[in-house]
C-alpha cells in the first residue's frame, strides 16, 4: 500500500487512542516514510517494511504505551517516555523484520461489474470508491505461499482467501483455516453500484462507497458500513454492525453482537438474542424488532407511528406529542402523528427508549 493509503489505516486503529499519544507514534511513521523516499524506496517498500497497521496497533497496545480511554487525564511523565518507547518497538522490528514482511499484490480488473462476492476467514476486507474507471483489488500477506482468488465470471468479481475451485459464496465457513492474508482492499468506481456480498469468519468489514446494496455474513467479524444504496443485510454470530446511511430496507439477525443504524427512514427488521441496539432515523417508517435481553434505545426525529411495544421485564419510555414519558408499563401501544407507519417491539428483559 502507498503512503496516504498506511497512514489512513493508521489513523483508523488509534482513532479512539488519546490526540497527544497518537501524535507521537504517527510522527515517527511519518518520518519512517520521509526517510525511505530520501533513500530511494518507494512508498510501497517502505510500508512492508513498516508492517501491517493493524499489527502495529496492536502491539503498542501490549507494550502499554497508551489505552483506549479519552476520559485519562494528561501525564507528563508517560508522555515524555512515548518517544523511548516507541524507539524500542522499532528496535525489535529491525531485529525480527521477517515477521512483519509482507507480500502485496495489485490487480486491475475491468468493468462492467454488477456483483462483488468477498469470502474470507480472518483476514480484514475493505471497499471503498475511487475516481478511476476499473476496480483495483489489492492485498497483503505475511507468506509467500497462500490461497488466494480474483476472478472475474461474467459480470461477477469474486475476491477472497479461498481457492477458486472452493469459492462459493453460499456454503459455510471453514471454522480452523486460517489465511496469511492480513488485509484485502477493493476500490470499485464511484458510479458503480454492484451488489456486494462478504462473508468472513472473524475478520472485519469497513465498507464505504456511494450507492452499493450490502450482504455481510459472518461469525464474529465486525462491520463498518456507509452506503447510499437502498438495501442492507447482515447475519452474525457476535459481530458487531455500524450502519450509516441505507435508504430502504436493513434487515439484521445477530446473537450478541451491538447494532447501530443511523439513516434517514429504511424499514427496518432486526432479530437479536442478547446485542443492543441503537438507531437514529430522521423520518418514519415501517420498524420490526425483535430481542431477548438486548437493550433498545432509538431517535427518531419526526414521529409519525403506529406504536406497539412490549416487554416482560424491561422498562419503556416514549417521546410522545406531549412529551417524554418514562417506565410507562410493560406494554405500549399508541398513534403518534399522522402516518402509517408501524414501529413493532418485542422484547424479555431489555429496555426499551424511544425518544
Amino acid at each position: 500500500m502507498n503512503e496516504k493509503e498506511f497512514m489512513e489505516l493508521l489513523d483508523y486503529y488509534f482513532r479512539d487512542v488519546e490526540g497527544y499519544v497518537y501524535k507521537e507514534i504517527k510522527a515517527d511513521y511519518e518520518e519512517h516514510f520521509r526517510m525511505g523516499k530520501t533513500q530511494g524506496k518507494s512508498e510501497e517498500e517502505i510500508s512492508r517494511s513498516l508492517g501491517s497497521p493493524k499489527e502495529i496497533y496492536e502491539e503498542f497496545k501490549e507494550e502499554g504505551i497508551f489505552t483506549e480511554s479519552k476520559k485519562s487525564g494528561f501525564n507528563k511523565e508517560f508522555f515524555s517516555d512515548i518517544a523511548d518507547k516507541i524507539g524500542n518497538i522499532f528496535t525489535k522490528k529491525e531485529k525480527s523484520s521477517s515477521a512483519y514482511d509482507v507480500v502485496m499484490e495489485n490487480e486491475r480488473i475491468e468493468t462492467p461489474i454488477h456483483r462483488i462476492e468477498v469470502k474470507v476467514a480472518n483476514t480484514d476486507v475493505y471497499i471503498e470508491n475511487h475516481n478511476e474507471d476499473y476496480i483495483e483489488v489489492t492485498h497483503t500477506a505475511a507468506e509467500e505461499q497462500y490461497d488466494f482468488t480474483v476472478l472475474k465470471e461474467g459480470t461477477t468479481l469474486k475476491v477472497g482467501t479461498y481457492d477458486a475451485s472452493k469459492f462459493d459464496i453460499n456454503k459455510y465457513f471453514s471454522f480452523g483455516i486460517k489465511s496469511p492474508v492480513k488485509e484485502i482492499y477493493i476500490k470499485i468506481p464511484i458510479g458503480n453500484e454492484a451488489n456486494i456480498n462478504i462473508s468472513s469468519e472473524s475478520g472485519d468489514g469497513r465498507v464505504y462507497v456511494n450507492k452499493n446494496n450490502v450482504n455481510f455474513l459472518s461469525a464474529s467479524g465486525n462491520l463498518d458500513l456507509e452506503t447510499k444504496g437502498s438495501m442492507f443485510k447482515g447475519n452474525s454470530a457476535s459481530g458487531k454492525f455500524n450502519i450509516r446511511g441505507v435508504k430502504n430496507n436493513i434487515n439484521v439477525n445477530n446473537i450478541s453482537g451491538d447494532i447501530n443504524i443511523d439513516a434517514d427512514n429504511p424499514t427496518v427488521n432486526i432479530d437479536t438474542v442478547s446485542g443492543n441496539f441503537k438507531f437514529k432515523f430522521i423520518n418514519s417508517n415501517n420498524i420490526s424488532i425483535n430481542t431477548v435481553s438486548g437493550e433498545i434505545k432509538g431517535e427518531v426525529e419526526n414521529m409519525n407511528f403506529n406504536i406497539d411495544i412490549s416487554t416482560i421485564s424491561g422498562d419503556i419510555s416514549v417521546r410522545e406529542e406531549s412529551g417524554f414519558k418514562k417506565n410507562i408499563g410493560k406494554s405500549y401501544r399508541n398513534i403518534i402523528g399522522r402516518s402509517n407507519s408501524r414501529m413493532y417491539i418485542r422484547t424479555v428483559s431489555g429496555n426499551i427508549k424511544i425518544r
